[in-house]
Order: C-alpha cells, then structure tokens, then sequence
C-alpha cells in the first residue's frame, strides 16, 4: 500500500483484473494475521480506493472494513464518512459523502436491486449474478444513510432537496423487499430515522410559519 503506483493501480475507476488481484491478495493477507494488520493506518488507504459498488472487488474491501471493525472494536463510520466517488478528493462528513453519489447510479442501482444480495461479510460467499460494477453496493448506501440519520442531516430545506435528489431515499426504500433480515433491519431503522427528522422538520416550519404570521400580518 505504500507504493508509488498504487492508488494508480487500484483507482475504483480502474476495472482491470490487476486491481481485482491485489485486492484479493490484501483480502488473504488481512486475514493471515488479523491483530497486526487490522490497524488504522492500513485501513485508511483503502478508502480512497474502494469505489462503493457492487463490483468483487468493492465487496471484497467492505468486507476488510467488517475485519477490522471486529478485531479492533472500532467503527469504520469515520473512515467512510469522507469517502468520495473521486479518489482525488474526500467528504467532509457523511451528508457531503451523500451528496457526492451520483444521482443516475443510484436510481439505477435502485431499479437493479440485488434482492439475494448478503449482509453477511465474514465470509466470501458472493454470488456473482448479483456482483455488477456499475451499481451502487446498497449496503454502503445504507450504511453511509444511518451515519446522515444519526449524527449528521441536513440542517435546511435546499440540503432536503439535494438529499432527495441524490436518490439514496428510493434504494433505503426498496431494500425493504431484500430477502436478507439483516438488510431489512437496516432499511426500516433508516426509515425511521429519516421519518422523525422529517416530523422534527415539519413542526420547525409550521412554528416558523406562525411566528411570521404574528409577526409581519397587518393589525
């Protein structure tokens, strides 16, 4: 990981069995040792080259993620909230990560969702009908939403409409019908989420509305 050439190599837009070969090698050497490898400043590296899709390899890293989240205690939710669609670039928190998506890649994804597709990263058991690059991995959509929902949502109504926009709301929406339970325990605790910040929302105008009212309506 400290070579010169290897964010060039395993760039996520880099769709070549040489960057599938070096993510399956650092899968196994992962593994090989885990309490000395799963370490932040391995971990770290692997952000800016984990692309969020469905691809073998994506999968693969997300599944390092989940390795090093049981082996050091410690949630990768940190690490993730910056991630960009652009290895050249980061977020500065998960709702900028959100916004960063792109918005047909996530309707398409949602269109294509992967019922079959497993919670479970412990082992590699992918079945590769449901491994496509060229959609979003709903796991990391969702896992990203719950880090919007729980810590950091939009504090205004265009920030609102540039969530929607993004689309992510349809794919929480349609993992619902995934015949995984674990996902659609996700899926449902993210709607829930989302509800109460949109109630929270509603009541804040309907109190805004009323104050302009008293405020600026003619005696």
């Amino acid at each position: 990981m400290q070579h010169p050439k290897f964010f060039a190599v395993c760039n996520p837009s880099t769709l070549s069995t040489t960057r599938d070969a070096i993510v399956r090698l650092l899968w196994e050497l992962f593994h090989v040792h885990p309490q000395n490898s799963c370490q932040p400043s391995h971990i770290e590296p692997l952000r800016a080259i984990y692309g969020g899709t469905l691809s073998a390899s994506d999968r693969t890293l997300i599944s390092i993620f989940h390795l090093f989240e049981v082996h050091k205690k410690l949630s990768c939710a940190s690490l993730l909230s910056t991630w960009s669609s652009s290895a050249d670039t980061g977020s500065n928190d998960a709702l900028g990560a959100v916004l960063n998506l792109d918005a047909a890649k996530v309707f398409h994804t949602c269109l294509s969702f992967p019922r079959g597709l497993k919670f479970d990263l412990e082992h590699e058991h992918h079945d590769q009908s449901e491994l496509r690059e060229e959609l979003y991995d709903p796991l990391f959509l969702n896992l990203i939403f719950a880090r919007v929902v729980t810590g950091n949502p939009p504090s205004s109504a265009l920030a609102w409409v540039q969530l929607f926009r993004t689309n992510i709301v349809c794919v929480i929406i349609r993992t619902i019908s995934s015949k995984d339970d674990a996902f659609r325990e996700l899926a449902l605790c993210n709607l829930s989420g989302l509800w109460k910040l949109l109630e929270v929302r509603k009541m804040q105008m309907r109190e805004f509305r009323k104050y302009t009212l008293i405020t600026f309506s003619p005696l």
